[in-house]
């Protein structure tokens, strides 16, 4: 994944906590543009560091949490390339009377 790819939300399925530290989140199914791509911090289990990525189309403030003060960023595993999958999305009945 690289800078101007566009990738699709393959899971918006979100902690609790998230609502409350980001103002915009993806949502599954919708196409996104890749705005920069970094090494994210570990996992909170000590784990190694993730691919994060910042999207155009969705701007959040400064992690409080990071010293550099950077903006907060999402996992990679929640995006798929462009065309490397299919993604369900619900319809809603269109009822005419």
């Amino acid at each position: 994944m690289n800078k101007g790819d566009k990738v699709v939300c393959i899971n918006d399925k979100w902690d609790p906590w998230v609502f409350d530290t980001y103002n915009q989140l993806p949502k599954k199914g919708e196409i996104y543009t890749i705005r920069a791509v970094s090494a994210g911090r570990p996992n909170l289990d000590g784990g190694a560091a993730v691919l994060s990525l910042l999207l155009e189309e969705i701007v959040n403030d400064v992690d409080f949490t990071h010293k550099g003060g950077e903006e907060l960023a999402f996992r990679a595993h929640r995006f798929a390339p462009m065309g490397a999958v299919t993604v369900e999305v619900e319809k809603e009945e269109v009822v005419e009377f």
